[in-house]
Protein backbone atom coordinates (compact mmCIF):
# COMPACT_ATOMS: atom_id res chain seq x y z
CA UNK A 1 0.00 0.00 0.00
CA UNK A 2 1.57 3.24 1.11
CA UNK A 3 5.50 1.17 1.09
CA UNK A 4 4.64 -0.11 -2.57
CA UNK A 5 7.01 2.25 -3.65
CA UNK A 6 10.47 0.33 -2.24
CA UNK A 7 9.26 -2.69 -4.46
CA UNK A 8 9.09 -0.36 -7.46
CA UNK A 9 12.47 1.11 -6.73
CA UNK A 10 14.07 -2.22 -5.69
CA UNK A 11 12.93 -3.38 -9.21
CA UNK A 12 14.15 -0.62 -11.38
CA UNK A 13 17.53 -0.03 -9.75
CA UNK A 14 18.39 -3.59 -9.89
CA UNK A 15 18.86 -3.26 -13.75
CA UNK A 16 22.62 -1.77 -14.54
CA UNK A 17 22.57 1.10 -13.64
CA UNK A 18 25.73 2.85 -14.50
CA UNK A 19 27.11 5.29 -11.79
CA UNK A 20 25.48 8.56 -12.12
CA UNK A 21 27.03 12.25 -11.14
CA UNK A 22 26.72 12.78 -7.32
CA UNK A 23 25.10 15.99 -8.44
CA UNK A 24 21.93 15.29 -9.62
CA UNK A 25 21.56 15.79 -13.33
CA UNK A 26 18.88 15.84 -16.20
CA UNK A 27 20.47 13.17 -18.04
CA UNK A 28 20.73 10.99 -15.15
CA UNK A 29 16.87 11.58 -14.44
CA UNK A 30 16.57 10.13 -17.80
CA UNK A 31 18.76 7.15 -17.49
CA UNK A 32 16.39 6.28 -13.89
CA UNK A 33 13.32 7.17 -15.99
CA UNK A 34 14.45 3.99 -18.55
CA UNK A 35 15.15 1.80 -16.13
CA UNK A 36 12.34 2.52 -14.09
CA UNK A 37 10.53 1.71 -17.40
CA UNK A 38 12.03 -1.93 -17.68
CA UNK A 39 9.66 -2.50 -14.53
CA UNK A 40 6.67 -0.30 -14.90
CA UNK A 41 6.33 -0.13 -18.40
CA UNK A 42 7.01 2.69 -20.81
CA UNK A 43 3.49 4.37 -20.70
CA UNK A 44 3.77 8.42 -20.66
CA UNK A 45 3.28 9.83 -17.38
CA UNK A 46 3.52 6.56 -15.18
CA UNK A 47 7.24 7.33 -13.98
CA UNK A 48 8.21 11.32 -13.73
CA UNK A 49 12.16 11.02 -12.84
CA UNK A 50 13.26 15.37 -11.29
CA UNK A 51 16.66 16.20 -10.44
CA UNK A 52 16.94 17.78 -7.04
CA UNK A 53 20.35 18.85 -5.47
CA UNK A 54 22.41 15.77 -4.91
CA UNK A 55 19.29 13.41 -5.88
CA UNK A 56 16.14 13.04 -7.69
CA UNK A 57 12.69 13.19 -6.95
CA UNK A 58 10.95 10.04 -8.24
CA UNK A 59 7.05 10.04 -8.86
CA UNK A 60 5.02 7.00 -9.99
CA UNK A 61 1.33 7.26 -11.21
CA UNK A 62 -0.26 3.85 -12.10
CA UNK A 63 -3.69 6.02 -13.42
CA UNK A 64 -1.83 6.54 -16.64
CA UNK A 65 -1.16 2.61 -16.82
CA UNK A 66 -5.12 2.55 -15.92
CA UNK A 67 -6.03 5.07 -18.63
CA UNK A 68 -3.66 2.88 -21.12
CA UNK A 69 -6.20 0.11 -20.58
CA UNK A 70 -9.43 1.22 -21.78
CA UNK A 71 -12.73 0.06 -21.11
CA UNK A 72 -11.00 -2.73 -19.02
CA UNK A 73 -10.35 -0.21 -16.39
CA UNK A 74 -13.22 2.21 -17.03
CA UNK A 75 -13.38 4.38 -14.07
CA UNK A 76 -11.01 3.27 -11.83
CA UNK A 77 -8.28 5.24 -10.34
CA UNK A 78 -5.26 4.65 -8.28
CA UNK A 79 -3.18 7.59 -6.74
CA UNK A 80 0.17 8.66 -7.12
CA UNK A 81 3.41 7.68 -5.12
CA UNK A 82 6.71 9.26 -5.00
CA UNK A 83 9.86 9.62 -2.85
CA UNK A 84 13.34 10.61 -3.24
CA UNK A 85 16.64 8.59 -3.99
CA UNK A 86 20.29 9.91 -3.99
CA UNK A 87 23.30 8.05 -4.88
CA UNK A 88 25.93 6.75 -2.12
CA UNK A 89 28.43 4.79 -4.42
CA UNK A 90 29.76 1.64 -4.48
CA UNK A 91 26.14 0.78 -6.45
CA UNK A 92 24.07 1.75 -3.13
CA UNK A 93 21.25 4.23 -3.00
CA UNK A 94 19.37 6.17 -0.35
CA UNK A 95 15.73 5.94 -0.67
CA UNK A 96 13.14 8.49 1.91
CA UNK A 97 10.05 9.11 1.50
CA UNK A 98 8.31 11.38 4.36
CA UNK A 99 5.05 13.11 5.29
CA UNK A 100 1.79 12.52 5.29
CA UNK A 101 0.67 9.80 2.93
CA UNK A 102 -2.33 8.18 1.73
CA UNK A 103 -2.93 6.56 -1.11
CA UNK A 104 -6.00 4.86 -2.63
CA UNK A 105 -7.90 2.96 -5.27
CA UNK A 106 -10.84 2.55 -7.27
CA UNK A 107 -12.67 0.13 -9.27
CA UNK A 108 -16.55 0.47 -9.64
CA UNK A 109 -18.04 -2.79 -8.49
CA UNK A 110 -15.21 -4.69 -7.73
CA UNK A 111 -12.99 -2.83 -4.93
CA UNK A 112 -12.60 0.50 -3.02
CA UNK A 113 -9.24 0.95 -1.17
CA UNK A 114 -7.93 4.41 0.83
CA UNK A 115 -4.83 4.09 2.80
CA UNK A 116 -3.81 7.46 4.78
CA UNK A 117 -1.19 7.44 7.21
CA UNK A 118 -1.12 10.95 9.52
CA UNK A 119 2.88 10.80 9.94
CA UNK A 120 5.36 8.61 7.66
CA UNK A 121 9.34 8.50 7.73
CA UNK A 122 10.92 5.64 5.94
CA UNK A 123 14.07 5.11 4.45
CA UNK A 124 16.51 2.78 3.35
CA UNK A 125 19.50 1.65 1.50
CA UNK A 126 19.07 -0.40 -1.51
CA UNK A 127 22.31 -2.58 -3.10
CA UNK A 128 22.07 -2.96 -6.29
CA UNK A 129 24.39 -6.35 -6.00
CA UNK A 130 21.65 -8.02 -3.41
CA UNK A 131 18.99 -6.80 -5.61
CA UNK A 132 17.19 -5.69 -2.48
CA UNK A 133 17.03 -3.14 0.62
CA UNK A 134 20.14 -4.23 2.52
CA UNK A 135 18.66 -2.06 5.15
CA UNK A 136 15.46 0.21 6.02
CA UNK A 137 13.34 1.45 9.57
CA UNK A 138 9.96 3.40 9.33
CA UNK A 139 7.78 4.94 11.65
CA UNK A 140 3.66 5.38 10.71
CA UNK A 141 1.49 6.78 12.65
CA UNK A 142 -2.30 7.29 12.76
CA UNK A 143 -2.31 4.77 9.61
CA UNK A 144 -6.10 3.97 8.22
CA UNK A 145 -7.24 1.61 5.68
CA UNK A 146 -10.60 1.13 4.16
CA UNK A 147 -11.58 -1.60 2.26
CA UNK A 148 -15.31 -2.60 0.37
CA UNK A 149 -14.60 -5.83 -2.43
CA UNK A 150 -17.40 -6.39 -4.04
CA UNK A 151 -17.93 -9.94 -6.14
CA UNK A 152 -20.82 -10.29 -8.99
CA UNK A 153 -23.92 -11.32 -6.77
CA UNK A 154 -22.73 -11.08 -3.73
CA UNK A 155 -23.00 -8.03 -1.00
CA UNK A 156 -19.77 -5.83 -0.35
CA UNK A 157 -17.56 -6.96 1.83
CA UNK A 158 -16.27 -3.81 4.07
CA UNK A 159 -13.11 -4.11 6.62
CA UNK A 160 -11.55 -1.06 8.02
CA UNK A 161 -8.17 -1.04 10.05
CA UNK A 162 -6.77 2.12 12.24
CA UNK A 163 -3.48 1.30 14.03
CA UNK A 164 -1.90 3.90 16.72
CA UNK A 165 1.74 3.34 15.87
CA UNK A 166 3.27 0.74 13.41
CA UNK A 167 7.16 0.70 13.48
CA UNK A 168 9.07 -1.35 10.39
CA UNK A 169 12.93 -2.39 10.03
CA UNK A 170 14.36 -4.97 7.17
CA UNK A 171 17.74 -5.91 6.23
CA UNK A 172 19.34 -8.04 3.42
CA UNK A 173 22.72 -10.55 3.03
CA UNK A 174 23.83 -12.31 0.34
CA UNK A 175 23.37 -16.06 1.05
CA UNK A 176 24.16 -18.97 -1.04
CA UNK A 177 21.75 -18.99 -3.81
CA UNK A 178 20.21 -15.62 -3.25
CA UNK A 179 18.97 -13.16 -0.71
CA UNK A 180 18.65 -13.42 3.22
CA UNK A 181 15.74 -11.44 4.29
CA UNK A 182 14.24 -10.12 7.61
CA UNK A 183 11.82 -8.03 8.58
CA UNK A 184 10.75 -6.85 12.04
CA UNK A 185 7.38 -4.94 12.83
CA UNK A 186 5.74 -3.57 15.92
CA UNK A 187 1.98 -2.64 15.86
CA UNK A 188 0.20 -0.46 18.70
CA UNK A 189 -3.42 0.45 18.79
CA UNK A 190 -4.59 -2.05 16.18
CA UNK A 191 -8.32 -2.04 15.32
CA UNK A 192 -10.37 -4.11 13.12
CA UNK A 193 -13.53 -3.68 11.64
CA UNK A 194 -15.53 -5.87 9.39
CA UNK A 195 -19.13 -7.16 8.36
CA UNK A 196 -19.40 -10.83 7.54
CA UNK A 197 -22.24 -10.46 4.80
CA UNK A 198 -25.79 -12.66 5.11
CA UNK A 199 -25.65 -16.48 4.39
CA UNK A 200 -28.31 -19.21 4.65
CA UNK A 201 -28.14 -19.44 8.67
CA UNK A 202 -27.74 -15.82 9.53
CA UNK A 203 -30.26 -13.84 7.68
CA UNK A 204 -29.20 -10.50 8.53
CA UNK A 205 -25.22 -8.70 8.30
CA UNK A 206 -22.93 -9.10 11.62
CA UNK A 207 -20.39 -5.92 12.08
CA UNK A 208 -17.37 -7.59 13.86
CA UNK A 209 -14.99 -5.65 15.44
CA UNK A 210 -11.08 -7.08 16.69
CA UNK A 211 -8.84 -4.45 19.18
CA UNK A 212 -5.43 -5.70 20.17
CA UNK A 213 -3.18 -3.57 22.67
CA UNK A 214 0.12 -4.39 20.00
CA UNK A 215 1.72 -6.94 17.16
CA UNK A 216 5.09 -7.22 17.64
CA UNK A 217 6.45 -9.72 14.22
CA UNK A 218 9.74 -11.41 12.76
CA UNK A 219 9.69 -12.43 9.40
CA UNK A 220 12.76 -14.47 7.17
CA UNK A 221 13.13 -15.45 3.90
CA UNK A 222 16.25 -17.65 3.34
CA UNK A 223 17.98 -17.53 0.08
CA UNK A 224 15.08 -15.50 -2.32
CA UNK A 225 15.56 -14.94 -5.88
CA UNK A 226 15.60 -11.57 -6.25
CA UNK A 227 17.44 -10.69 -9.07
CA UNK A 228 15.49 -13.62 -11.17
CA UNK A 229 12.04 -12.99 -9.79
CA UNK A 230 12.90 -8.77 -11.00
CA UNK A 231 13.81 -10.67 -14.12
CA UNK A 232 10.34 -12.29 -14.41
CA UNK A 233 8.49 -9.50 -13.53
CA UNK A 234 10.41 -7.26 -16.08
CA UNK A 235 9.33 -10.42 -18.80
CA UNK A 236 5.81 -9.64 -17.95
CA UNK A 237 6.12 -5.89 -18.22
CA UNK A 238 7.63 -6.35 -21.77
CA UNK A 239 4.78 -8.36 -22.66
CA UNK A 240 1.67 -6.95 -21.97
CA UNK A 241 -1.74 -8.84 -22.55
CA UNK A 242 -2.74 -12.16 -22.90
CA UNK A 243 -1.71 -12.55 -26.38
CA UNK A 244 1.68 -11.16 -26.01
CA UNK A 245 2.27 -13.62 -23.15
CA UNK A 246 0.86 -16.21 -25.24
CA UNK A 247 3.65 -15.19 -28.18
CA UNK A 248 6.28 -15.96 -26.31
CA UNK A 249 5.22 -18.70 -23.79
CA UNK A 250 8.35 -20.48 -23.86
CA UNK A 251 10.48 -17.49 -22.89
CA UNK A 252 7.74 -16.94 -20.23
CA UNK A 253 8.79 -20.57 -18.86
CA UNK A 254 12.24 -19.94 -19.42
CA UNK A 255 12.54 -17.11 -17.12
CA UNK A 256 9.97 -18.55 -14.12
CA UNK A 257 12.67 -22.00 -14.33
CA UNK A 258 15.30 -19.53 -13.94
CA UNK A 259 13.93 -17.68 -11.10
CA UNK A 260 12.90 -21.63 -9.03
CA UNK A 261 12.75 -22.03 -6.22
CA UNK A 262 11.86 -18.71 -5.86
CA UNK A 263 13.26 -18.75 -2.05
CA UNK A 264 14.33 -21.74 -0.08
CA UNK A 265 12.12 -20.68 3.11
CA UNK A 266 9.95 -18.35 4.61
CA UNK A 267 9.08 -18.37 8.06
CA UNK A 268 8.01 -15.97 11.48
CA UNK A 269 6.69 -15.75 14.89
CA UNK A 270 4.07 -13.14 16.17
CA UNK A 271 2.64 -12.23 18.85
CA UNK A 272 -0.56 -10.28 19.72
CA UNK A 273 -1.28 -9.10 23.09
CA UNK A 274 -4.91 -8.38 24.59
CA UNK A 275 -6.83 -9.63 21.66
CA UNK A 276 -10.29 -8.66 22.15
CA UNK A 277 -13.46 -9.09 19.62
CA UNK A 278 -16.89 -7.20 20.07
CA UNK A 279 -19.57 -9.25 18.02
CA UNK A 280 -24.08 -9.27 18.00
CA UNK A 281 -23.45 -12.54 19.66
CA UNK A 282 -21.06 -11.56 22.14
CA UNK A 283 -17.43 -10.87 23.17
CA UNK A 284 -14.69 -12.77 23.06
CA UNK A 285 -11.00 -12.14 24.23
CA UNK A 286 -7.21 -13.23 24.84
CA UNK A 287 -4.26 -12.05 26.94
CA UNK A 288 -2.28 -13.18 24.39
CA UNK A 289 -1.90 -15.21 20.79
CA UNK A 290 1.18 -16.25 19.28
CA UNK A 291 1.86 -17.48 16.37
CA UNK A 292 4.54 -19.49 14.18
CA UNK A 293 5.01 -20.17 10.58
CA UNK A 294 7.70 -22.21 8.46
CA UNK A 295 6.93 -23.29 4.89
CA UNK A 296 9.74 -24.11 2.14
CA UNK A 297 9.98 -22.51 -1.33
CA UNK A 298 9.76 -25.18 -4.46
CA UNK A 299 12.30 -27.22 -3.36
CA UNK A 300 12.68 -30.81 -3.13
CA UNK A 301 12.70 -30.83 0.84
CA UNK A 302 9.00 -29.77 1.67
CA UNK A 303 7.54 -28.56 4.80
CA UNK A 304 4.78 -27.00 6.46
CA UNK A 305 4.72 -26.05 10.09
CA UNK A 306 2.17 -23.86 11.84
CA UNK A 307 1.79 -23.33 15.44
CA UNK A 308 -0.95 -21.06 17.08
CA UNK A 309 -1.31 -20.43 21.33
CA UNK A 310 -3.93 -18.63 22.79
CA UNK A 311 -3.69 -17.81 26.21
CA UNK A 312 -6.27 -16.37 28.95
CA UNK A 313 -8.88 -17.12 26.11
CA UNK A 314 -12.74 -15.61 27.33
CA UNK A 315 -16.06 -16.78 25.22
CA UNK A 316 -19.23 -15.39 25.39
CA UNK A 317 -20.28 -17.11 28.63
CA UNK A 318 -23.53 -15.01 28.20
CA UNK A 319 -25.58 -16.49 25.64
CA UNK A 320 -24.47 -19.94 26.57
CA UNK A 321 -26.45 -22.47 29.38
CA UNK A 322 -24.99 -22.28 32.42
CA UNK A 323 -23.38 -26.27 32.53
CA UNK A 324 -21.54 -25.01 29.70
CA UNK A 325 -19.11 -22.19 30.81
CA UNK A 326 -17.16 -24.75 32.98
CA UNK A 327 -16.20 -26.84 29.95
CA UNK A 328 -14.48 -23.94 28.19
CA UNK A 329 -10.79 -23.80 27.22
CA UNK A 330 -9.07 -20.77 28.98
CA UNK A 331 -5.62 -21.80 27.02
CA UNK A 332 -5.28 -23.66 23.67
CA UNK A 333 -2.09 -24.84 21.20
CA UNK A 334 -2.34 -26.44 18.33
CA UNK A 335 1.50 -27.30 16.58
CA UNK A 336 1.36 -29.62 13.43
CA UNK A 337 3.59 -29.52 10.62
CA UNK A 338 3.89 -31.61 7.28
CA UNK A 339 6.87 -33.11 5.51
CA UNK A 340 8.43 -35.42 2.75
CA UNK A 341 6.84 -33.98 -0.16
CA UNK A 342 8.67 -32.05 -2.93
CA UNK A 343 7.74 -29.10 -4.93
CA UNK A 344 10.87 -29.04 -6.93
CA UNK A 345 9.48 -32.07 -9.41
CA UNK A 346 6.13 -30.98 -9.98
CA UNK A 347 7.26 -27.08 -10.63
CA UNK A 348 9.82 -28.28 -13.30
CA UNK A 349 6.70 -30.63 -14.82
CA UNK A 350 4.18 -27.88 -14.90
CA UNK A 351 6.37 -25.88 -16.72
CA UNK A 352 7.17 -28.08 -18.91
CA UNK A 353 3.91 -29.38 -19.96
CA UNK A 354 2.07 -25.88 -19.61
CA UNK A 355 0.60 -24.64 -23.10
CA UNK A 356 -0.45 -21.17 -24.31
CA UNK A 357 -3.83 -22.86 -24.74
CA UNK A 358 -5.12 -25.71 -23.21
CA UNK A 359 -5.76 -27.42 -19.76
CA UNK A 360 -3.13 -30.33 -18.33
CA UNK A 361 -3.92 -33.66 -19.06
CA UNK A 362 -5.24 -36.52 -17.08
CA UNK A 363 -1.67 -38.03 -17.51
CA UNK A 364 0.11 -35.07 -16.17
CA UNK A 365 -2.12 -34.67 -12.80
CA UNK A 366 -1.43 -38.07 -12.65
CA UNK A 367 2.29 -37.65 -12.85
CA UNK A 368 2.49 -34.41 -10.86
CA UNK A 369 1.11 -36.38 -8.29
CA UNK A 370 3.82 -38.74 -8.43
CA UNK A 371 5.98 -36.01 -8.34
CA UNK A 372 4.73 -33.71 -5.49
CA UNK A 373 4.62 -37.39 -3.18
CA UNK A 374 8.09 -39.70 -4.35
CA UNK A 375 7.74 -42.30 -1.77
CA UNK A 376 3.31 -42.03 -2.25
CA UNK A 377 3.47 -40.68 1.31
CA UNK A 378 3.65 -37.77 3.73
CA UNK A 379 4.16 -37.12 7.80
CA UNK A 380 2.09 -35.26 9.53
CA UNK A 381 3.48 -34.57 13.19
CA UNK A 382 1.57 -33.32 15.83
CA UNK A 383 3.89 -31.32 18.43
CA UNK A 384 2.66 -31.17 21.82
CA UNK A 385 -0.62 -29.28 21.42
CA UNK A 386 -2.83 -28.81 24.71
CA UNK A 387 -6.16 -27.49 25.81
CA UNK A 388 -6.78 -26.39 29.36
CA UNK A 389 -10.20 -25.07 31.37
CA UNK A 390 -10.65 -24.82 34.40
CA UNK A 391 -10.99 -27.72 35.66
CA UNK A 392 -9.45 -30.36 33.22
CA UNK A 393 -6.58 -30.09 30.61
CA UNK A 394 -5.86 -32.05 27.44
CA UNK A 395 -2.65 -33.05 25.32
CA UNK A 396 -1.71 -34.42 22.45
CA UNK A 397 1.20 -35.17 20.40
CA UNK A 398 1.99 -37.48 17.29
CA UNK A 399 3.05 -38.54 14.24
CA UNK A 400 1.50 -39.97 11.26
CA UNK A 401 2.60 -41.16 7.98
CA UNK A 402 0.25 -41.35 4.52
CA UNK A 403 -0.45 -41.30 1.49
CA UNK A 404 -1.59 -43.26 -2.02
CA UNK A 405 1.05 -45.62 -1.50
CA UNK A 406 -0.13 -46.26 2.15
CA UNK A 407 -3.77 -46.33 2.04
CA UNK A 408 -4.13 -47.28 5.70
CA UNK A 409 -2.13 -44.49 7.61
CA UNK A 410 0.41 -45.75 9.90
CA UNK A 411 1.82 -43.65 13.26
CA UNK A 412 1.05 -43.14 17.00
CA UNK A 413 0.05 -40.89 19.40
CA UNK A 414 -0.19 -39.82 23.26
CA UNK A 415 -3.33 -38.70 24.19
CA UNK A 416 -3.49 -37.54 28.11
CA UNK A 417 -6.07 -35.52 30.31
CA UNK A 418 -6.67 -34.52 33.47
CA UNK A 419 -10.04 -33.72 35.68
CA UNK A 420 -12.06 -35.92 33.83
CA UNK A 421 -14.15 -36.53 37.03
CA UNK A 422 -14.90 -32.85 37.00
CA UNK A 423 -16.31 -33.03 33.78
CA UNK A 424 -18.19 -35.81 34.46
CA UNK A 425 -19.60 -33.62 37.12
CA UNK A 426 -20.36 -30.34 35.70
CA UNK A 427 -22.13 -32.56 32.66
CA UNK A 428 -24.57 -33.85 34.47
CA UNK A 429 -26.19 -30.50 34.38
CA UNK A 430 -26.54 -30.96 30.90
CA UNK A 431 -29.48 -31.50 28.75
CA UNK A 432 -30.10 -35.40 29.21
CA UNK A 433 -29.52 -35.51 25.27
CA UNK A 434 -25.63 -34.34 25.80
CA UNK A 435 -25.10 -36.06 29.57
CA UNK A 436 -26.34 -39.47 28.59
CA UNK A 437 -23.82 -39.85 25.52
CA UNK A 438 -20.85 -37.94 26.86
CA UNK A 439 -20.49 -39.41 30.65
CA UNK A 440 -20.71 -43.09 29.44
CA UNK A 441 -18.22 -41.96 26.27
CA UNK A 442 -15.74 -40.37 28.95
CA UNK A 443 -16.29 -43.48 31.30
CA UNK A 444 -15.12 -45.75 28.74
CA UNK A 445 -12.68 -43.86 27.34
CA UNK A 446 -10.79 -43.81 31.22
CA UNK A 447 -11.18 -47.62 31.12
CA UNK A 448 -8.94 -48.42 28.41
CA UNK A 449 -6.33 -45.19 30.16
CA UNK A 450 -3.59 -46.06 31.89
CA UNK A 451 -3.59 -44.15 35.12
CA UNK A 452 -0.85 -41.27 35.90
CA UNK A 453 -1.67 -39.71 38.94
CA UNK A 454 -5.24 -38.72 40.79
CA UNK A 455 -8.00 -38.31 37.89
CA UNK A 456 -5.15 -37.84 35.72
CA UNK A 457 -4.55 -40.24 32.69
CA UNK A 458 -2.90 -41.51 29.23
CA UNK A 459 -3.50 -42.91 26.25
CA UNK A 460 -0.63 -44.82 23.70
CA UNK A 461 -2.13 -45.24 20.62
CA UNK A 462 -0.34 -47.08 17.87
CA UNK A 463 -1.67 -47.56 14.53
CA UNK A 464 0.03 -50.13 12.14
CA UNK A 465 -0.19 -51.10 8.31
CA UNK A 466 -1.87 -54.00 9.01
CA UNK A 467 -5.01 -51.66 10.57
CA UNK A 468 -4.17 -52.87 13.95
CA UNK A 469 -4.88 -49.92 16.05
CA UNK A 470 -3.91 -50.59 20.18
CA UNK A 471 -4.61 -48.23 22.90
CA UNK A 472 -2.50 -48.94 25.82
CA UNK A 473 -1.38 -52.44 24.13
CA UNK A 474 -5.47 -53.21 23.96
CA UNK A 475 -6.53 -54.26 20.55
CA UNK A 476 -9.07 -52.21 19.07
CA UNK A 477 -9.37 -53.16 15.85
CA UNK A 478 -10.14 -56.65 17.15
CA UNK A 479 -12.96 -55.27 20.17
CA UNK A 480 -14.70 -53.73 16.46
CA UNK A 481 -13.95 -55.86 14.17
CA UNK A 482 -11.95 -53.51 12.04
CA UNK A 483 -8.51 -55.13 11.98
CA UNK A 484 -6.57 -56.49 8.30
CA UNK A 485 -9.11 -58.38 6.20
Amino acid sequence: MIRSFPLAFAAALSAAVPALAQTATPEGAVRLTEVFQTYLGKTEGVVTVTPSGEGYVVAIDPSKLLASAGDAAAGATVSAVDFEVAELGGGKWKVTQAGPASFSVNIPGALMLDVKAESYDWSGVYDEALKAFESSEGVIAGLTVTESITQPGQPAMNVSYAIDKLDIASAAAAATGGVDTTANYTVTGLTETFTVPPSDGMPMPMDVTITADSYVADTKIAAMRTGELLDVWAWFVAHPGEEAVKSDFDAMKGALRTALPFFNSVSGSGTVTNLVGVTPMGGFSAEKADIVFDMSGATADGKLHEKIALSGLKLPEEMMPAWVPPLLPKDVTLDFAFDSFDLAAPAQILLDEMKPEGELSDEVNARLLQALLPDGTFNTTVAPSNVTGNIYSLSLEGAMTAGPAAPIPVGSALLKATGLDAVMKALEAAPPEVSQQAIPGIMMARGLAKPEGTDSYSWDIQMGADGKITVNGIDMSAMTGMGAQ
